[in-house]
């Protein structure tokens, strides 16, 4: 380090953090406040940037990169390249991804691919009056199922999802609003009944946009038409449901229509029943916390 007349320049500073990682730092701080830093870390782990570590969906993997770091002590910007490796969510791989950031007057533009490209953002960070995060995100046949272990109490059950999300959030109010458009929902539920060699495969889609809004307080429920048939069955009928209301924790409305024809009680019931038929009409709301 070595300190001059307007600055104090870091010739290097280099820092390798233990259970993984190397930091590296150079160039400027101005004594006026300005910075002109350039800064390199590589396999640094997700859990030692602050916010992560604290997420209710645990994410890890390593991250590396080459950042500047320019405006001043008080308003600092960073502009750079940030590559993620072996990322998981909740313990599942789903591979690796890039941020781009760049820097203007009073944003940070992101820009960026995450797990395997199947997730891509575009958006800014207001760096005043406070720090506020305005951000797209384009997904593209995510797996759902690969981060939602909880799907294998069903069964064999696959899920991919694609569509757009918006979300904007504060450093004082946190997430305050998340728009999301799905226009592919594809789940499917493999089952093979017993004494049987062939799986069937049950399959529920969405018939067009499922349109959901979280406002900070309530998920508002605004259209979701879904389809599920059996694959594989000649002529196979389809029941037909329709969603709408809100979820939150205190009071929950919500309301279910659907005609259901009897026949796909089939799939569970093989080599039990012959045959089933008949309709089932559904007209139920659902309340509680």
């Amino acid at each position: 380090v070595g300190l001059l007349k307007d600055r104090v320049s870091v010739y290097e500073a280099k820092l390798v953090r233990h259970g993984g990682g190397q930091l590296r730092v150079w160039n400027d701080i101005f004594l006026d406040g300005r910075l002109a830093l350039s800064a390199r870390f590589r396999g640094m782990p997700l859990s030692a940037i602050p916010g992560l570590s604290g997420l209710e969906v645990p994410v890890s993997g390593r991250v590396s990169g080459d950042l500047k770091l320019t405006g001043s002590v008080s308003d600092p910007r960073a502009g750079g390249r940030v590559s993620l490796a072996s990322t998981k969510v909740r313990g599942a791989a789903l591979g690796a991804g890039w941020l781009r950031l760049k820097p203007g007057s009073d944003t940070i533009r992101l820009e960026g691919a995450l797990f395997n490209n199947h997730v891509r953002l575009d958006g800014y960070v207001l760096m005043r009056p406070q720090h506020s995060l305005h951000l797209t995100v384009d997904i593209k046949r995510f797996p759902v199922h690969r981060v939602a272990p909880e799907l294998a109490k069903v069964g064999d059950v696959r899920g991919l999802v694609s569509g757009r999300i918006g979300l904007d959030l504060d450093e004082k109010r946190g997430l305050r609003w998340v728009n999301a458009r799905l226009s592919a929902v594809d789940f499917s539920l493999r089952y093979r009944p017993r004494g049987q060699r062939s799986y069937r495969v049950l399959r529920l889609k969405n018939a067009d946009d499922l349109v959901a809004n979280y406002n900070g307080k309530r998920i508002e429920v605004v259209n979701a038409r879904l389809v599920s048939q059996v694959i594989g069955h000649n002529k196979a009928p389809q029941a037909r449901f329709m969603l709408r209301g809100h979820l939150a924790p205190t009071a929950s409305l919500l309301k279910v229509r659907g005609d259901v024809p009897l026949e796909l009680a089939e799939f569970f019931l093989a080599r039990k029943v012959k045959r089933i038929s008949g309709r089932l009409a559904a007209d139920m709301t659902i309340r509680g916390p």
